[in-house]
């Protein structure tokens, strides 16, 4: 996506947080719009395990099995690693410093799954993905969340660089007349979002901070 818009072969696209902080940073977009959802336009990680395993704090995952989502993950690997850092747990950005092993699950269901199932001792994915992501719904009950990240941006439309001022208004004001009620169920079936509000440059400083805490591999231009 960051390549296309770099390329000039497409002029927007939606992108998750790290996403849009990897194409500024790589190919000078810029944000327009954030997705909102049960009227927030943030969210926040969480760590959850299974109630009955004795486990209330970070700490006490010490030498436990942990189940992220994927490497580039917001909410499932970027944000819950920093708490784990910023906790002075995890050392060298290495989680295997703090755990006895980290896997990736590759999706926030199957990480949950990983944990319902015993596979691991915890698992790290957005705050209500139990409720929104289990098939079987009761289970989100057998779940304890000890840990919670700050409020991270929700994901957002962003441009291309070199796009005319009045047409980059043009493009945010679009996207904002899909907030009124006969164009809401476009949002839902399209990207399963409730609607967007206009987003700014800055709200994903903190993002940019995550990303910079763990050194990944994003160039600056």
């Amino acid at each position: 996506v960051v390549e296309a818009l770099r390329s000039r072969f497409v002029e927007m696209a939606f992108v998750h947080s790290v996403g849009y902080v990897y194409a500024s940073r790589e190919a000078g977009c810029r944000i327009l719009a954030k997705a909102t959802r049960r009227g927030a336009a943030t969210y926040t990680a969480r760590i959850f395990v299974r109630h009955g395993s004795g486990i209330r704090t970070l700490a006490e995952l010490r030498g436990k099995r942990m189940a992220f989502v994927d490497p580039t993950s917001t909410s499932g690997y970027i944000y819950p690693m920093v708490l784990l850092i910023k906790a002075g747990l995890v050392q060298k950005r290495d989680p295997k410093t703090f755990f006895r092993e980290a896997l990736f699950a590759g999706a926030h269901d199957a990480a949950l799954l990983a944990l319902l199932n015993g596979t691991v001792d915890a698992a790290a994915v957005f705050d209500d993905a139990p409720q929104r992501l289990l098939p079987e719904k009761a289970r989100a009950a057998e779940l304890l969340a000890v840990a919670e990240s700050p409020r991270i941006p929700n994901d957002g439309v962003c441009v291309r660089q070199g796009l005319e001022p009045e047409l980059l208004e043009r493009l945010t004001q679009s996207l904002l007349s899909l907030n009124r009620p006969e164009h809401r169920g476009i949002l839902r079936r399209l990207y399963n979002i409730d609607g967007l509000v206009a987003a700014r440059d800055r709200d994903y400083d903190p993002v940019r901070e995550a990303v910079d805490t763990l050194q990944l591999p994003l160039r600056s231009r």
